[in-house]
């Protein structure tokens, strides 16, 4: 009968991964740990493993990758892309990186047999990828097969070798399988996608805190998946025109925009105050439709408030279009500029109202010098941008008017290089 007095404290042994130091400090990559990499189809699962295992493998460290989703040819590819040193993968990868095919989950059993047993061929194997825990139709009612997989990982982590398990997520973005897959790994690292990034979480870690605020990675220009420099959240200010009903006067007033990433497990909201919950959603709606926009399970604060406002003004839908856009790319604004517009479903740009361009006349006679350095150009629809033109030529008003005909031609040439 064993006393805690008689166990012996084995000390812990980190893996070392020279190219991705902040995976090891926020996941605890250890020897003989269990991992569960889940995420969507084409989010970077395999990318970040293969990462892992090159890194393990420059250091001499042989390392086994089990596939039954992709060829041995897909992964060689990938493989190029993340790891290669000037066109060539390192002598040490191509010895150590070894990869092989597992048609069903039930295999594994073969398995046993060759990296549990001495002198075998993978008996000196440090780190295992199964890639992936559902490939080959195992469904998660297939108790059978991942009580193998759980044989399998536990006899592994007994040997001190490291599994990674790549795993899929259900349509609402929960991890498929059972629930009890969460319960027999070390770790869960949930990959999610939000616009260009790849917001990382780990909701479970025997060996660490876990991290349920995202962790914000992107690719760099190999593929490979690196933290991101725009983790911190983008605030954007777009100025458009409103009316201050105190001081009974149309004035410029502020729209304010970030799109935040939610905490893991907590839902996606609409922060809006004093604005119309449905037309910003129809807002959201349009723009869900650009391409390379990708705004599900996102968090979206909205601000426009002008003094004794009695209402939403359709101008205000290009501002905050843009405000919303703006911060969810992480990019810039024109400075010094004016924006306002109705966005219609098809997101075609459509006037603000005669008001506006009155308004906008008003605003701009008798102003300092100073004021009218700091408001260089307007952004109008199209349809009144010449009616506008010709009030500010009339009153010797230098303004730039900007025509726009829909959000994606006026996105596109704000921001060239993203759309």
């Amino acid at each position: 009968m064993p006393r805690l007095g008689d166990i012996r404290e084995a000390s812990i042994e980190h893996l070392n991964l020279p190219s991705m130091p902040w995976l090891q400090e926020i996941a605890g990559i250890r020897k003989g740990g269990i991992y569960l990499l889940a995420g969507e189809p084409g989010i970077g699962k395999t990318t970040l493993a293969i990462q892992i295992f090159g890194d393990l493998a420059l250091q001499g460290n042989k390392v086994l990758y089990l596939t039954n989703e992709q060829t041995q040819f897909d992964l060689l590819s990938v493989a190029k892309r993340v790891l290669s040193e000037e066109g060539e993968l390192p002598n040490r990868v191509k010895e150590n990186f070894l990869i092989e095919h597992l048609v069903r989950i039930e295999d594994l059993e073969f398995w046993h047999h060759h990296l549990f047993l001495p002198d075998q061929p993978y008996s000196d194997v440090s780190a295992i990828a199964i890639d992936s825990v559902q490939g080959g139709g195992t469904a998660s009612t297939a108790r059978a097969s991942y009580r193998k997989l759980y044989s399998f990982t536990y006899a592994a982590k007994n040997h001190g070798i490291t599994s990674i398990l790549i795993g899929h997520v259900t349509k609402d973005g929960k991890i498929a399988g059972p629930k009890d897959l969460e319960h027999e790994v070390d770790a869960i690292i949930h990959l999610r996608r939000a616009f260009k990034l790849r917001p990382l979480f780990v909701p479970k870690n025997r060996y660490g805190p876990a991290r349920l605020d995202p962790v914000t990675l992107t690719m760099d220009k190999k593929g490979r998946l690196v933290p991101s420099p725009y983790a911190t959240p983008s605030n954007v200010i777009v100025h458009t025109v409103g009316y201050d009903y105190e001081l009974r006067s149309p004035m410029i007033t502020e729209v304010q925009a970030n799109v935040l990433i939610p905490k893991y497990g907590e839902r996606p909201k609409l922060r809006a105050p004093y604005l119309p919950s449905e037309r910003l959603k129809q807002l959201l709606t349009v723009l869900s439709q650009l391409p390379e926009i990708d705004i599900s399970n996102l968090t979206f604060e909205v601000n426009c408030y002008v003094r004794g406002s009695r209402g939403y003004h359709i101008g205000f839908d290009l501002p905050i279009a843009l405000g919303i856009v703006t911060s969810y790319l992480r990019e810039r604004i024109p400075a010094s500029s004016i924006f306002t517009g109705e966005v219609d479903l098809t997101g075609r740009i459509r006037p603000p109202g005669r008001m506006i361009v009155e308004w906008l006349g008003h605003i701009f006679q008798d102003q300092e010098p100073s004021f009218l350095q700091n408001c260089s150009r307007i952004y109008i629809s199209s349809e009144v941008s010449g009616e506008l033109e010709d009030i500010f030529n009339q009153n010797n008003i230098d303004i730039q008017i900007n025509a726009a005909d829909d959000i994606l031609s006026l996105f596109k040439d704000i921001w060239p290089h993203a759309f």
